[in-house]
C-alpha cells in the first residue's frame, strides 16, 4: 500500500473548512485504467508516420491499442489503430495522483458527458436526414450514406463500453477524509483586508512533509 495524503479546502455556508484527504496511490491507479479502458470513446484511426518525425504517434501513454503497421516507402510508416479518448475521470484520477486536491470538486460534481455516447439517438437523426435528400441529389446523399457508416462503425468499435458514471461512486469509495478545521469567511476576509489587496484564498499554499508543522500561507492575487 502506497498511502497519499493532502489537504482540501472548501466553503461551506459561512465557513472554510480544512480537509485531510487520504488514498492508497496503487487501488487508484488500478481503478484508472479500467475507467480508461471501459468508459473511454473509441475510434479507429489511420496515419503516416514519417520517419524524420517520429513524435507525430506520441498520443497519450494507453490510449493506442490494437496497432498494425506496414511501410509505405524508404521515409514512412502507416498505422492502422484504435485511439482511446478518455474521460474527464482518468483526468480527474490523474490530478489526484499528481496531488492536486482540487480535482475534488470534479469528482463530486460529474458532468453528463461522462455518460456513454448515445449512438442510436445519432444515427436515427442520420437516418431520417439520408431519407429527407432526394435520390436525384446523388453526391449529398451519398456523402450523408458514408457518414452514417462511419457512425455505425465507431458504434460497433463502442458497444462495449459503459458509462463513466459508474465509476465515480467507486473512486470517492478509495478516498478517506478526515475533517480538520474551519474557520469563518468574515475572519478571512479581515484577513485579506490587513493586506488591501484582492488575495487568493484558494491559492492557499503549504507544505506537508510534516503534517504537524505546516507551513500556510496566503498567496496575494498578482
Amino acid at each position: 500500500m502506497k498511502k497519499r495524503e493532502m489537504y482540501y479546502y472548501c466553503q461551506n455556508g459561512e465557513n472554510f473548512e480544512k480537509w485531510l484527504i487520504s488514498f492508497d496511490e496503487e487501488k487508484l491507479a488500478e481503478l484508472r485504467e479500467k475507467v480508461l479502458d471501459k468508459c473511454s470513446y473509441i475510434t479507429h484511426e489511420e496515419k503516416d508516420v514519417y520517419y524524420t518525425n517520429p513524435d507525430m504517434m506520441n498520443y497519450r501513454e494507453g490510449c493506442v491499442r490494437n496497432v498494425e503497421t506496414r511501410v509505405n516507402d524508404g521515409y514512412s510508416k502507416h498505422y492502422s489503430f484504435d485511439l482511446y479518448h478518455p474521460k474527464l475521470l482518468v483526468d480527474i484520477i490523474d490530478a489526484l495522483l499528481k496531488g492536486e486536491p482540487s480535482a475534488i470538486d470534479d469528482l463530486e460534481n460529474p458532468r453528463p458527458t461522462e455518460e456513454k455516447f448515445d449512438f442510436e439517438k445519432v444515427l436515427a437523426a442520420k437516418s431520417s436526414e439520408i431519407d429527407a435528400i432526394p435520390n436525384a441529389d446523388t453526391e449529398r446523399k451519398m456523402e450523408a450514406l458514408r457518414e452514417y457508416q462511419k457512425i455505425k462503425s465507431e458504434a460497433k468499435l463502442n458497444e462495449n463500453q459503459v458509462s463513466a458514471l459508474n465509476y465515480y461512486p467507486l473512486v470517492q469509495s478509495l478516498i478517506t477524509r478526515e475533517f480538520v478545521a474551519n474557520i469563518q469567511i468574515e475572519e478571512i476576509l479581515k484577513i485579506t483586508n490587513f493586506f488591501a489587496k484582492n488575495v487568493n484564498i484558494l491559492g492557499l499554499c503549504l507544505d506537508i512533509k510534516d503534517k504537524n508543522n505546516l507551513k500556510l500561507y496566503l498567496k496575494p492575487n498578482v
